[in-house]
């Protein structure tokens, strides 16, 4: 007969894991205090991870956002005077003004080279036509 007491935690494993009955109720009744404090602060990690997680849904689920306009503001048109729509009827021209010349510039600028282009074609073989036509009245 062996001494439990004196025999190392791993002799005892070794022993146990050859199928001894008597070394396994050695090895509980040594390490059951550690064992059962591990389980037990796993297991209430594992169920306040739990506990926050549902926690966490219900508070998720329980959220039901209202958005309601309490105010309504009332809009006072005041009607401008008329010093105001004078001074905006002359900006109104004025802009008008601008858009309309710059409107011409662009006009010019997009068709006079192709006005001057279609000059000069038809420009010079008319004048070489013409002094062609002249030199053989005069000869």
């Amino acid at each position: 007969m062996w001494r439990p007491h004196s025999v190392s935690g791993e002799a005892l494993m070794l022993t146990f894991q050859a199928g001894s009955r008597e070394a396994f109720e050695y090895l509980y009744a040594r390490y059951r205090g550690p064992l059962y404090g591990c389980f037990r602060r796993r297991l209430n990690e594992q169920m306040e991870a739990e506990r926050k997680n549902m926690a966490n849904q219900v508070s998720y689920a329980a959220i039901n956002p209202t958005i309601t306009e309490d105010y309504k503001a009332q809009l006072q048109v005041v009607p401008s005077s008329t010093s105001t729509r004078i001074g905006n009827a002359a900006v109104e021209g004025y802009r008008n003004v601008v858009d309309e010349g710059l409107n011409i510039a662009m006009f010019l600028l997009t068709t006079v080279p192709a006005l001057l282009l279609r000059g000069m074609v038809r420009f010079f073989p008319a004048r070489f036509a013409w002094k062609k036509l002249r030199s053989l009245r005069s000869n």
